[in-house]
């Protein structure tokens, strides 16, 4: 239970009691559920500053863990950004 509060705190879960009684993942907490996941593949070390903000995502800067050798500029642009990462606090 103890769990729970520290979610709802933080604003990752939301209390829907109205119909039945139950939770359900905000938007916030399916942003950080998704970092997490990237986080422990390996994919993403460290979430930086925050460089564009767009109608529905915020867009930061992101360290890539262990990221291979690229042979090409485009290929390094697109092994170097993650867009679309929503409601990460700054």
């Amino acid at each position: 239970m103890r769990c729970l509060r520290a979610l709802l705190r933080q604003k990752l879960v939301h209390h829907d009691s109205t119909k039945y009684d139950g939770y359900r993942l905000t938007p916030l907490g399916y942003d950080f559920l998704a970092l997490k996941v990237l986080v422990n593949r390996g994919t993403v070390a460290a979430v930086g500053r925050q460089i564009g903000v767009g109608k529905e995502s915020d867009v930061y800067e992101v360290r890539v863990a262990a990221a291979p050798p690229v042979s090409s500029p485009h290929a390094c642009a697109t092994q170097m950004t993650l867009a679309g990462v929503s409601g990460v606090p700054h």
